[in-house]
């Protein structure tokens, strides 16, 4: 049960790296 929590972390880690860095990009080209 553990390691699930862990893995979904990573997950959810991951997502806010791609979240942040496709928000970047949006602000990037609106300037």
């Amino acid at each position: 049960m553990f390691n699930e929590f862990l893995a979904d972390s990573k997950k959810l880690k991951i997502q806010l790296i791609l979240y942040l860095k496709i928000l970047n990009i949006i602000l990037f080209i609106n300037c």
